[in-house]
This record gives C-alpha cells, structure tokens and sequence, in this order.
C-alpha cells in the first residue's frame, strides 16, 4: 500500500521533473480505493487514478511509445518521452471476455502523442456483459517519484484535461 503522502494535495517542494498525466476518456474521476478490485484499490498494480467513463474511445495519457497492447485485459502500457510507465485498463475482470469488442487503432513499438487514439470499444456490448465502465490509469515506476497530484476537479474531458502529475 502507498503512503498517504504519496497522493497529497498540492506538488511536493523540491522536485525536478513534473510530468502531466492527461485523461484517457472523458469522464468523473475518483480515487483507486473506490474500485471493486482489491488489487487495484490497494495499489497493487501502481498508484494512479480511475476514471467513470461511457466513452467508446481511450487514448493515450502522454507522448510516448507503446510498450504493450493487451486485448485480453483491454489495456495498454506507454512509457512517456520522460521515462514514465502508464497502463491504461478499461473494466474489470476482461479476460473472460477473450478481447472481444476491444480494437487496438496501434500497434505495439508504436510511438503516439498524448490525445491520440489507442483503444476502440463496443461499450453497449460491454454493458450487456455487465461491464463497469471504468478506465484505470496506473504508474508502472512508482518508485521514481515523489508524488502524483490529482486534478483538483472530478469531471474530466478527454483528451484536454490532466488526470494528474507525477512529480520526481
């Protein structure tokens, strides 16, 4: 579990790199701890923040390449120019979905710019498999930062607003 400190209020005093995280789908944005997956709200697969979405379109949250394309998951890894490791992950408990209705618009090795599309879904066949529309983002190397600060606003629209900054 991550120190309380981990996800403050406002950037920490001495940092030398800020790194904005934008929003992958338009949507509310709340804490991981309020996700049904224990792993995830517990911070197992990194801090970061989850995202409430009907969006049918994920894009990537920074300028980067795609390190992983998972449509067993619905998810996707991009590290950012700055060295920073992001997975992006529609729903939960997919892979008894076998990837069906996920469409990946890039391939792995792939580079994008923050904004661009990664992800194409079918979110009324989702819903009909009882599918929560939620996107989570996570920080891969959390270990190198100092903190993530969440945007100060819960409804967010993609791909113009910050989801957060990791500070290190």
């Amino acid at each position: 579990m991550l120190p309380a400190t981990f996800l403050p209020d406002s950037p920490p005093e001495s940092v030398r790199l800020a790194i904005p995280v934008m929003t992958p789908a338009s949507g509310k944005r709340d804490d991981l701890t309020s996700h049904e997956d224990a792993l995830v709200s517990c911070g197992i697969y990194g801090p970061g923040q989850l995202i409430y979405t009907a969006s049918h379109l994920i894009c990537s949250p920074v300028t980067g390449k795609i390190i992983d394309c998972d449509a067993l998951s619905y998810s996707f890894a991009v590290t950012s120019k700055k060295g920073l490791k992001i997975r992006v992950r529609y729903g939960h408990d997919m892979t008894r979905l076998m990837g069906e209705k996920c469409e990946f618009l890039v391939r792995k090795h792939s580079n994008v710019t923050a904004g661009d599309t990664v992800m194409r879904l079918n979110t009324a066949w989702l819903r009909q498999q009882q599918v929560a529309p939620v996107c989570v983002v996570s920080v891969l190397n959390a270990s190198a930062l100092k903190a993530l600060v969440p945007a100060r606003t819960s409804q967010l629209t993609a791909p113009h607003d910050v989801l957060f900054t990791a500070y290190a």
